[in-house]
C-alpha cells in the first residue's frame, strides 16, 4: 500500500444503504483523493447514487476523485474496502443488544467476504456493520488476510458522542476533551474515566474547580447510559444512523490513508495486551498507511481492567457459540 503522490487511492464500498451512502458524500466533501466504488445488490439505486454523487464532485477541491457502479471484481485494485452492508432481516430484539444481530448478519458477511478474496483483494479491510467487533472477527478469519489488515470502526463513535455530550453539558470546545470509550461498540463498552480530560485536565479536577456539579457518580451515570442508548433510540426513530458513523468513518479513512499516526480506538485483534488474548474490541491503536501500527496500552485502574476484560469475555463467548453453528462452518476450517 504505497502512496503515490497525487494520485487518489481507491475504495470500494460495499453496502450502498443510508451508512454507505453518506460515506461516500462526505468523502468527496472532505476533498480526499479517492477514487469510490460502490457495490450492492441494488444495481438501480447504486447507479442513481453515483449519478447523484457525481454533481458533487464539480463543488470539491481535488481533482483526483471519481464515483464509479463498481462489482466485485475491482476489489483487486481497492486500497481500502470498507463493508457497510446489513442484512436485511437484521433488526434489534427488545434487549437492544448489537449481539443479537449477530446470528441475522454472520450469513451474509461471509459470503461477501469470500467474494472479496477470491477476486483478488489484497488491502484492507475496515468494517462498520454491527456487531462490529464480533463482525471484524468473522471477516478477518473467512479472508484469511493478516489481523492487522483488518478492522473495525470499534468504539470511535461512542467515544465522539461522548464528547459531543460533555461538551454540551459543560459548555467547552469538544476538541478539547481527550479520551476514551473502550471494549465492545454495545452494552458492555465502558468508559475510561480515569484518563478523560478537559483541557489537559482530569475531568475531576475540571469538575470541582469549574462547575457546581456536586454529584459527580450521577452526572457519570446519565453520561454512560446516554452513550450506550443513543445510537439504538436514533435507529428506531429514523430507521438509521449515519451521520455519525459516516464522519468516523473519513476519520479511520483519512487516516489509514495517509502517515498522520492518529490514535484511535477501533476494533483490533488483542494477544495479550490488557490480558486479553484472541479477540477484536475496542482499543487504542495508532494508525497509519501500515494500518495498524501500535496498539496502544493505557493504565487502566482496578476497576476499569475488570470491564475491559469482561467485555472481551462477553466477545468471546458469543464468537464461540457462532463457531458451533452450521452457518460458520467456514470458521472452524
Amino acid at each position: 500500500m504505497s502512496k503515490t503522490k497525487n494520485k487518489a487511492d481507491n475504495i470500494i464500498i460495499i453496502g450502498d444503504g443510508a451508512v454507505g451512502s453518506t460515506f461516500a458524500y462526505t468523502l468527496l466533501r472532505e476533498n480526499i483523493s479517492v477514487s469510490i466504488g460502490i457495490i450492492d445488490p441494488s444495481q438501480k439505486k447504486v447507479a442513481a447514487d453515483v449519478e447523484d454523487l457525481c454533481h458533487t464532485l464539480p463543488f470539491t477541491k481535488s481533482c483526483h476523485q471519481s464515483v464509479y457502479i463498481a462489482d466485485y471484481s475491482d476489489v483487486k485494485e481497492a486500497d481500502l474496502v470498507v463493508i457497510t452492508a446489513n442484512a436485511p432481516q437484521a433488526k434489534f430484539g427488545e434487549d437492544k443488544d448489537r449481539l443479537g444481530l449477530l446470528q441475522q448478519n454472520v450469513r451474509m458477511m461471509t459470503q461477501i467476504t469470500t467474494d472479496i478474496m477470491r477476486n483478488g483483494f489484497d488491502g484492507v479491510i475496515l468494517v462498520v456493520s454491527n456487531p462490529v467487533d464480533a463482525l471484524t472477527q468473522v471477516v478477518q478469519r473467512v479472508s484469511g488476510l493478516l489481523t492487522s489488515r483488518v478492522i473495525g470502526t470499534g468504539t470511535l463513535l461512542d467515544t465522539i458522542r461522548l464528547h459531543a455530550l460533555i461538551a454540551n453539558k459543560l459548555r467547552v470546545n469538544p476538541n478539547d476533551i481527550k479520551g476514551f470509550i473502550l471494549g465492545e461498540h454495545g452494552n458492555s463498552g465502558f468508559i475510561n474515566w480515569s484518563h478523560l480530560t478537559i483541557g489537559s485536565m482530569p475531568i475531576l479536577v475540571w469538575l470541582e474547580k469549574y462547575t457546581s456539579y456536586d454529584c459527580y457518580q450521577q452526572l457519570f451515570q446519565e453520561l454512560e447510559e446516554y452513550v450506550r442508548k443513543i445510537g439504538v433510540d436514533i435507529f428506531a426513530d429514523k430507521g438509521n444512523t449515519s451521520y455519525g458513523i459516516a464522519s468516523c468513518l473519513v476519520m479511520i479513512t483519512e487516516t489509514i490513508l495517509s502517515e498522520n499516526n492518529r490514535i484511535l480506538p477501533v476494533s483490533v485483534y488483542l494477544t495479550g495486551e490488557y490480558g486479553i488474548d484472541g479477540v477484536y474490541i475496542g482499543a487504542p491503536v495508532r494508525l497509519n498507511r501500515q494500518v495498524i501500527s501500535q496498539i496502544i496500552e493505557i493504565d487502566l485502574n482496578e476497576s476499569e481492567l475488570a470491564a475491559f476484560q469482561k467485555s472481551a469475555e462477553i466477545l468471546q463467548a458469543n464468537i464461540l457459540a457462532l463457531e458451533l453453528t452450521d452457518e460458520l462452518a467456514l470458521l472452524a476450517e
